[in-house]
């Protein structure tokens, strides 16, 4: 996850990309052609970027030089990932949310029996998820996952940045003003400021 107003700029790798890329400048360029289809990925803002697999596996990429290493297999049905402190938060369609170590790929479960989770995001020492009843729900560390806001129909992705709760455009099915509105009324009447 890129901090508020942070940037990431993708270089070519060292080792030219192979296949015929489609893009729509040459401004494009292709920097892993063996990923295959990620289902979501993040930035760790040091230069790699993660990738989450549907099989369960979760991915580094190395921007700069184009190298693949896996980091853990064997996750579930992967739908979300964010990157933050060291640890990759992975979210399932079966309802789990763990915690990843970059470093060493041990695992811990934050939360499970969740309706089937998508987007993820981290704030603080709280993650927050998107399920599958239109709901975010926030995972503190060490604490009780509550619902914060609800009525969201199918959000896919979440974000922050450093004063609101944003959710991507485009994945509120072109709603996102809407669904920031009700969001933040939600939270506010909650009395809850991340």
């Amino acid at each position: 996850m890129l901090a508020s107003g942070a940037t990431t700029t993708l270089a070519a790798p060292a080792v030219a990309a192979t296949g015929d890329v489609k893009c729509p400048s040459t401004d494009c360029v292709r920097i892993a052609p063996t990923a295959g289809s990620p289902v979501a990925l993040a930035s760790d803002n040091a230069g790699a970027l993660y990738l989450a697999y549907s099989g369960g596996d979760l991915l580094k990429l190395d921007l700069a030089s184009g190298a693949l290493d896996t980091v853990t297999t064997g996750l579930g049905n992967l739908r979300g990932v964010a990157v933050a402190d060291g640890s990759a938060y992975i979210t399932t369609f079966d309802g789990t949310l763990q915690q990843v170590t970059l470093a060493t790929g041990a695992r811990r479960t934050l939360a499970a029996g969740l309706p089937s989770l998508s987007g993820v995001a981290r704030f603080g020492t709280t993650t927050y998820v998107t399920d599958g009843n239109g709901e975010i729900v926030a995972v503190p560390d060490g604490g009780t996952s509550r619902v914060v806001a609800t009525g969201l129909g199918f959000s896919y992705g979440l974000a922050f940045d450093a004063e609101t709760l944003g959710i991507p455009p485009g994945t509120v099915k072109s709603r996102t003003h809407l669904a920031l509105r009700v969001l933040r009324a939600a939270l506010a009447e909650r009395g809850y400021t991340p």
